[in-house]
């Protein structure tokens, strides 16, 4: 079964947890402190963690994640943060921090259960995970690259940061020539800052996972990683451009 990992204090919003999340097929595990969730992290295999804001700082631990200090700990597995109130200023701390999203307390079924189809991999595999047609039709339709309740900088702003992408990567790529792993994590930072400041998910996610292959010295993958990272780069230019052009001819009618 996909393995989720809960770090809570909280043992009634743990026991709803738990319970929702077995009984829809998954194994759900529980960790009660930062250090117990990165002890869980570095042994075991988990599809998203959903992590408490307050009594366990959620956001310092997903900072460590990000980051790469939690060693032997994935920097891009899924993290959504579990709180009782989403304030615009939380979501923005959340989303800086590097979570994917988050979940207002107490739990609602229909949320968890759409948040654990989206950032599972196997969520499709469980018949038990049954969702509204509505949310089905705002799981196939939601940008993907946004974090939930995140919104997009004014579209000239996005575009220079999408150019300065460009810039970066090309740094990137003669430091993955010259086999400079120093400067390729300081470049790959700088992207992952990039992709922060605008809401680009999967781009700040490659930026963490390349971060992770030059601690690795796995040229091969960081390889790999540019080519996607130029693809998902030009792939946000046009679609802001795309969205500029709609904008323009509103505008016009």
């Amino acid at each position: 079964f996909p393995r989720i990992l809960i770090a809570d204090k909280d043992q009634d919003s743990l026991e709803v947890l738990v319970e929702l999340l077995t009984k829809a097929g998954y194994s759900a595990e529980v960790a009660e402190s930062s250090e117990e969730t990165f002890d869980k992290l570095r042994k075991g295999n988990y599809c998203l963690v959903l992590v408490e804001l307050r009594t366990l700082d959620g956001l310092e631990i997903t900072r460590k994640i990000r980051s790469g200090e939690g060693e032997g700990v994935d920097p891009c597995v899924p993290v959504v943060a579990l709180t009782t109130r989403v304030f615009e200023e939380d979501r923005k701390k959340c989303f800086e921090a590097g979570m994917n999203g988050h979940l207002l307390k107490p739990i609602d079924k229909e949320a968890l259960m759409e948040v654990v189809a989206r950032f599972s991999s196997n969520g499709d595999r469980f018949p038990s995970v049954v969702l509204s047609t509505e949310s089905q039709e705002r799981i196939a339709h939601r940008p993907t690259v946004l974090t939930p309740g995140y919104d997009f900088p004014a579209h000239d702003q996005r575009l220079e940061s999408y150019q300065e992408g460009g810039r970066i990567l090309a740094r990137l790529q003669l430091a993955i020539k010259a086999g400079n792993r120093v400067m390729i994590e300081q470049h790959g930072q700088a992207l992952r800052r990039i992709a922060n400041a605008v809401g680009a998910i999967q781009l700040r996610d490659q930026a963490l996972a390349l971060i992770s292959a030059a601690r690795k010295a796995n040229m091969p993958g960081m390889e790999q990683l540019l080519c996607s990272m130029n693809d998902e780069l030009e792939r946000l230019r046009s679609q802001s451009l795309t969205a500029n052009l709609d904008i323009d001819d509103e505008k016009k009618i």
